[in-house]
């Protein structure tokens, strides 16, 4: 039989994928982009302000409304500026204030928030009478019962009731919506006389 002959074949490399041509002509924009944030982060880092925020009651969670407030618990990073925060906690009037960053490098800023209002049950001896209540001066509803929506805080409270002695104190009253208690003794304001007559028949 004849011998067989081996021919060598034209070479042709592989066309570029589409693939590497891509990533290729994205790398300047990703490089760019990239350099575009660490510029910016650095900008913030020089220009913010370490601040302090400390809150009252100090289990409220607090919020800066800002596009970026980067914070590690208390200790917050703000740019100088006016900011707006908001405060919560149970049993307390949620707190919406604007907080003013000035220039020093190192802030600290306490936020307060109100208690909200209590309750005082008042509980009347004798048992069997009626009256008024005040409190700071301002009529706040029949006793024996429930006197509601008392602002939180040291209050005057008396107590009036047609032939007793009016009844007076100071109370601390606790808010948040607690009800407390408060038990009354009330004085009579008449006394009994005994008269003797001279002859005893007079």
């Amino acid at each position: 039989a004849a011998p067989r002959l081996i021919r060598p074949l034209p070479y042709s490399p592989p066309a570029p994928s589409a693939r590497v041509a891509l990533t290729w002509r994205w790398r300047p924009l990703l490089l760019g982009g990239a350099f575009a944030l660490w510029a910016w982060a650095a900008w913030f880092m020089f220009t913010a302000r370490a601040v302090t925020l400390t809150t009252t009651p100090a289990e409220a969670t607090l919020r800066v409304d800002h596009g970026f407030a980067p914070h590690v618990g208390r200790h917050w990073l703000l740019r100088p500026g006016t900011h707006r925060v908001q405060a919560h906690a149970p049993g307390h009037a949620p707190l919406i204030d604007e907080l003013r960053i000035g220039d020093d490098a190192q802030q600290a800023h306490t936020l307060t928030l109100a208690r909200l209002p209590g309750h005082l049950r008042l509980r009347l001896a004798p048992d069997n009478v009626e009256g008024e209540a005040s409190v700071d001066g301002h009529a706040a509803g029949a006793v024996p019962g429930v006197l509601r929506d008392v602002a939180a805080g040291a209050r005057t409270v008396e107590i009036h009731v047609s032939r007793y002695r009016p009844w007076s104190t100071t109370v601390e009253v606790e808010g948040k919506g607690i009800e407390q208690t408060l038990d009354v003794v009330l004085q009579p304001a008449w006394a009994d006389y005994k008269l003797a007559s001279q002859p005893e028949d007079a």
